[in-house]
């Protein structure tokens, strides 16, 4: 995962946006149980986990959030300016 952060960061020009959409398990109701017996390795997936990777690789600004989607969250990050 490192190497393909690496890149998208490598080919951004300065100030674009890197934005990595991922399945976020629901912390509760109906579908918890679900996720939790049918798809163990994505019930551990969090976004904010992507945070220190992003950083990492060069990111600045990274935020993460949910989206309209109950199971999808997501982070982003901008490409630095060039000094």
């Amino acid at each position: 995962m490192q190497r393909g952060l690496g890149e998208m960061r490598r080919v951004l020009k300065p100030g674009e946006i890197c934005l990595v959409v991922d399945f976020e398990p629901p912390k509760w109701g109906l579908l918890r149980p679900i996720v939790e017996n049918h798809m163990t390795p994505m019930a551990h997936v969090n976004v904010r986990n992507y945070v220190p990777l992003l950083k990492e690789v060069g990111f600045t600004e990274i935020e993460t959030g949910p989206t309209s989607s109950k199971l999808l969250s997501y982070v982003r990050g901008k490409a630095p300016k060039a000094k």
